[in-house]
């Protein structure tokens, strides 16, 4: 039985995929991700990051980047923290205060069982049960 081949994403790669601003670049994302054979773990700084890049620089909305995420989530071959990127996706497009980070963070300390989250950040300390200021 040949062994499982697990690779780490970077943001560039998911970047790259959700746009086709370099064309060149996003068949390179497509073309890599159509590897079946291989597992793609996406770290969730990369999950942070591209988010924010999103955002920035191509202008998605808060849903468009839902949407995105929840394609990635559909993908066999990509390792996603679930349960973590459904949390952060909840908060997020109920909370349109709070930024992807934001939530991203908070739901990362709830899930380890490392709450409350503490914040100078009112925004997040009064919108999300997870979150408070010192």
């Amino acid at each position: 039985m040949a062994e499982a081949k697990i690779k780490s994403l970077d943001t560039s790669i998911l970047m790259s995929l959700a746009n086709n601003n370099s064309p060149l670049l996003h068949q390179r994302a497509v073309k890599l991700l159509s590897d079946f054979e291989t597992t793609f773990f996406v770290p969730s700084v990369v999950l942070a990051e591209t988010a924010n890049g999103l955002q920035v620089y191509f202008s998605f909305d808060r849903n468009s980047v839902a949407r995105f995420f929840m394609l990635l989530l559909r993908r066999p071959n990509i390792d996603i923290q679930d349960v973590l990127l459904m949390g952060t996706l909840n908060d997020f497009l109920e909370y349109p205060k709070l930024s992807f980070n934001d939530c991203l963070l908070a739901n990362e300390a709830k899930l380890t069982g490392r709450i409350p989250l503490l914040t100078f950040d009112r925004a997040l300390a009064n919108q999300l049960d997870s979150a408070e200021q010192p």
